[in-house]
């Protein structure tokens, strides 16, 4: 991860314009899948869902959409 919110809404708005859908999907996926596990979750918790959330074949994450 390592960025911070400014640079994420950089990202979106990118996306934004080829396709609506693509950053709804995407902050979905960081800020309600991976965002609070990486801050909040235990060491266990991170080692299990981190690889899969960031990669996109989370139930959240941009190869769902």
């Amino acid at each position: 991860m390592g960025g911070d919110y400014f640079a994420l809404c950089l990202v979106l708005e990118e996306l934004a314009g080829s396709t609506p859908r693509s950053p709804v999907t995407l902050e979905a996926g960081v800020s309600l899948g991976a965002m609070p596990i990486y801050r909040f979750g235990t060491e266990e918790q991170k080692r299990q869902w981190l690889p899969m959330l960031t990669s996109g074949r989370g139930p959240l994450g941009p190869a769902s959409a």
